[in-house]
């Protein structure tokens, strides 16, 4: 992260050095700047490609699963909140508790079952 933000510093200090000497460029760069801080800022870009993947995939079917062959079930986070005064439950953002109560699911069914999570969990 700290790559991108010495990027957008560095925007900033040519598009106010352009501002006195060349007033298009000036516009230009602040624009493109804008708009690459707003992509890079929000989570509407990361949104849409994580639902474009999402939508291929049907949910699982548990009765076509033969229960008898160990599974690894793989939950990505999907954001944390570093908070000590919270308690786990909530430190955890809505997609993350959708996606590890499904696992729970999953896991009450089948027998053998081993959990990998993403490092944010």
């Amino acid at each position: 992260m700290p790559e991108i933000s010495c990027f957008f510093i560095l925007l900033v200090l040519v598009a106010f050095g352009l501002k006195n000497k060349n007033h298009k460029r000036f516009i230009v760069v602040s624009l493109i700047g804008s708009i690459q801080f707003l992509l890079c800022s929000t989570s509407y870009l990361p949104k849409i490609a994580i639902n474009s993947v999402e939508r291929k995939f049907t949910p699982i079917k548990l009765s076509k699963i033969d229960t008898s062959k160990t599974y690894y079930i793989y939950v990505l986070g999907s954001g944390v909140t570093l908070d000590p005064r919270l308690p786990a439950s909530m430190k955890l953002t809505c997609t993350s508790q959708v996606r590890l109560v499904e696992r729970i699911r999953i896991c009450n069914y089948l027998d053998h079952v081993t959990l990998v999570t993403s490092a944010a969990m």
